[in-house]
């Protein structure tokens, strides 16, 4: 018996050779060998077991916003989130699983006059990558509303947890970067307040985003910010924006994002932002930074 026999034993769902152009937010990627959708924790964590004991390497995604394959596939198992979407709530806090759609939460929180932060609703990734990468905008990061997580040691395949103090959270960045460890679920500070008001501060953040960022395709903010340095205005004034390889490019109304124009491969893309890095690096002498993930 293999992986898939496994799986199929334990009805955990899984797809063979799955389109991961269909999952990514800027639409484009190769297959993954075998795309694997736990529907709860314990199927999550017996999954991670098989492929362990079958020494398959695997790579565990959540909403795919800032995540695309290589058009030439992902030999290994890729472990969707989607499905460990627990939700427990109290008056002062929330605990959330790994796979939970950040915005789509707090819009159902907004209604019950709750929030954890308006400033990140609409950022459309899940908890587990936001909590990865803190994630943030507008001035606020998830880290700030971070109370306590639920985590399991895939060396040891045994959960422990962390409080905010332990997470090393900084910016874009947090202790789960290092690897050997998944997110199960997050605990989160929850404020209270009249849901209109909520709602009012949600809906100008909202057209605040629309306003500066491209409606084509992509993986979000694509480089990190430097230092002081404001990316974005760096790209635009070595003359980037417009930048384009087939259909990737620098976008025309925000520079701090690659699009996918139309048909775009992986390799697009990455061309497009090695290309960005090294005129960045020639012109300012800095080395910027990916906030996103392009997996071989």
């Amino acid at each position: 018996m293999g992986p898939c026999e496994y799986l199929e034993k334990h009805n955990i769902l899984f797809q063979k050779n799955k389109d991961t152009s269909r999952i990514s937010s800027i639409k484009a990627g190769g297959a993954a060998n075998l795309f694997i959708i736990p529907k709860d924790e314990g199927e999550l964590i017996l999954a991670v077991k098989i492929l362990l004991y079958f020494g398959m390497r695997f790579k565990v995604i959540g909403a795919c916003t800032n995540t695309a394959f290589y058009d030439d596939g992902y030999s290994g198992a890729v472990i969707s989130t989607s499905g460990i979407n627990g939700c427990s709530v109290n008056e002062n806090s929330i605990e959330l699983g790994c796979g939970v759609s950040f915005s789509a939460i707090s819009k159902l929180l907004a209604r019950r006059d709750a929030y954890i932060s308006s400033e990140l609703t609409g950022i459309p990734g899940s908890i587990g990558g936001m909590v990865r990468s803190n994630a943030g905008a507008y001035g606020a990061e998830l880290g700030d509303f971070f109370k306590s997580g639920r985590f399991l040691d895939i060396s040891s395949m045994k959960e422990f947890e962390l409080n905010c103090s332990d997470m090393n959270f900084g910016y874009r960045k947090s202790i789960l970067q290092k690897g050997g460890a998944i997110l199960l679920s997050a605990k989160f500070a929850l404020l209270h307040k009249n849901s209109r008001d909520i709602f009012t501060e949600i809906n100008s953040f909202a057209l605040l985003r629309r306003e500066k960022q491209p409606s084509n395709p992509s993986l979000g903010s694509f480089f990190k910010r430097s230092g002081s340095y404001a990316v974005s205005k760096m790209i635009d004034e070595a003359g980037l924006r417009g930048y384009r390889i087939g259909d990737a490019a620098v976008s025309e109304k925000h520079a701090g994002f690659i699009v996918n124009l139309g048909c775009a491969t992986v390799e697009d893309i990455d061309s497009v932002a090695k290309h960005v890095e090294n005129v960045i690096y020639k012109q300012y002498d800095i080395k910027i930074e990916r906030e996103v993930e392009l997996i071989r």
